[in-house]
């Protein structure tokens, strides 16, 4: 009597396991049972941690434009906050528009104190600029040395730079 295996026997196994295989790609079996790691949209991003994991293109790190109102990246915000101050360095609106998104202490609205040269609530300059601040800019400041700053010599009714 022969022991050794036909090409019979050898293909019906290979069949068997063939079949196998191809049943749990199809079911989605990892042999894991309910320990099995799930990609519904097939983004790379387990459903765990994807904030939207019937949408291939929302996933942690994705690009997320400003203003749509969607949060493409899962950072919880509309926009790119890379420093989370909830400004997004990417608004479309410049008065929006966090200007240092390295740093949650600089953003449009965060105090700016005068001569620290640092640009804090993302105006263009050092302290706040606005009509009759005291950033000692060029234009539009009250209090600076020069005494009159706008191309008509004063600021006011009164004549010169002060608010009386």
């Amino acid at each position: 009597m022969n022991n050794q295996p036909t090409p019979h026997r050898h293909r019906h196994a290979l069949w068997l396991l063939l079949s196998a295989l191809s049943f749990a790609l199809v079911t989605g079996c990892s042999g894991d049972g309910d320990d099995a790691i799930q990609d519904a949209d097939n983004d790379g991003f387990i459903d765990e941690s994807d904030c939207a994991p019937e949408d291939p293109l929302i996933f942690p790190g994705s690009f997320d434009p400003f203003g749509d109102g969607v949060d493409q990246n899962c950072d919880g915000l509309d926009g790119i906050d890379n420093d989370g101050d909830g400004y997004p360095a990417n608004a479309l609106d410049a008065s929006q528009r966090d200007c240092n998104d390295s740093d949650p202490d600089i953003h449009p609205g965060a105090d700016d104190t005068l001569g620290d040269g640092i640009d804090n609530n993302c105006d263009g300059v050092d302290g706040v600029a606005s009509s009759g601040d005291d950033d000692d800019s060029a234009t539009g400041d009250d209090d600076d040395s020069s005494g009159d700053d706008d191309t008509a010599g004063d600021d006011d009714t009164a004549g010169d730079d002060d608010t009386a």
